[in-house]
């Protein structure tokens, strides 16, 4: 089981996003949905997911990653229009580590997430359209 906290330790903050994938939406609301991770984090989810114990293949690692993104991203955008509308979601693509940056985008938010494994992070970008 993995046990999330809002609040990071420093060393936390100091682990690298090793993997991330992305998940684009249209519909009443347009845009997408980031979810990246430190090493640790998605061998982790990957074993819950698949009740296996050990090492998992990394595409394995890459498609838990890409599911848990499109749960994310469907729960994310039916709240934001209180269930109403209909969304269009892309699957999810694995993202290029070399493009991560700190640095917040106009139009995103951003929520950091600590586990004893490392650290996640969900960024949410809306299109200004």
């Amino acid at each position: 089981m993995l046990f999330p906290s809002d609040v990071l330790t420093e060393e936390q903050l100091a682990l690298p996003f090793t993997v991330g994938v992305s998940v684009r939406f249209y519909g009443p609301k347009s845009g997408r949905l980031e979810v990246r991770a430190s090493e640790g984090i998605v061998p982790a989810i990957t074993e819950n997911m698949l009740g296996a114990d050990g090492a998992v293949d990394p595409q394995l690692q890459t498609d838990a990653l890409g599911e848990l993104g499109n749960v994310l991203c469907g729960n994310v955008v039916s709240a934001m229009t209180n269930g109403i509308g209909v969304f269009h979601l892309h699957p999810p693509r694995p993202m290029d580590p070399a493009q991560f940056s700190e640095l917040l985008e106009p139009n995103e938010e951003c929520v950091n997430i600590g586990f004893d494994e490392g650290r996640a992070q969900v960024r949410l970008f809306l299109s200004s359209r």
